[in-house]
């Protein structure tokens, strides 16, 4: 709404279902964005990289929170399979996210700061050349420290015996 405030015109999908996907639906209606909002419900994550592999996405937004009890996210794989496919990412800075994302594969916002995410939103959509770059940095970050070959060959490193101390006997 923020964006529609300012000019931005913007579609957005929401993918997945939960316990706040009514309380989402009113807020959608509320403010007036049921044209531009479609909820498309549980994807199955086939269907998922489908649509990322066909560009049906330009910018995959993940808005994290810490809950109340302290759960947090890991390193998001849903933000790992969209940089994987040169989409851009803005997300919060909360749990193992920074380390995905790192300086320039996505922009970080604070969370539960809706003027900072429609901010980020804003500036990955409206600057292409950022928006490019952010989507070709993201997606070398994931090959290069996400990949699954890498991340085998560093558990096997870190699962390699110890080299033994040589004793002298005499």
């Amino acid at each position: 709404a923020m964006l529609r405030d300012e000019g931005i015109s913007l579609k957005l999908d929401v993918a997945g279902d939960g316990p706040f996907r009514q309380k989402i639906v009113r807020q959608v209606e509320q403010l007036d964005l049921s044209s531009q909002v479609r909820f498309l419900g549980h994807l199955s994550h086939d269907e998922l990289l489908a649509r990322m592999g066909a560009g049906d996405w330009d910018l995959v937004v993940l808005p994290s929170v810490v809950a109340d009890d302290g759960a947090k996210e890991g390193i998001p794989v849903a933000l790992m399979e969209a940089m994987s496919f040169g989409i851009p990412v803005v997300s919060t800075n909360t749990g193992g996210i920074r380390e995905l994302v790192g300086d320039d594969g996505g922009c970080l916002v604070p969370q539960r700061d809706p003027r900072a995410l429609a901010d980020a939103v804003k500036l990955v959509v409206t600057n292409h050349p950022l928006r490019r770059a952010m989507a070709l940095a993201g997606r070398r970050r994931v090959d290069r420290e996400f990949a699954i070959d890498v991340a085998v060959e560093r558990l096997l490193q870190l699962f390699q015996p110890a080299p033994r101390p040589t004793v002298a006997v005499r």
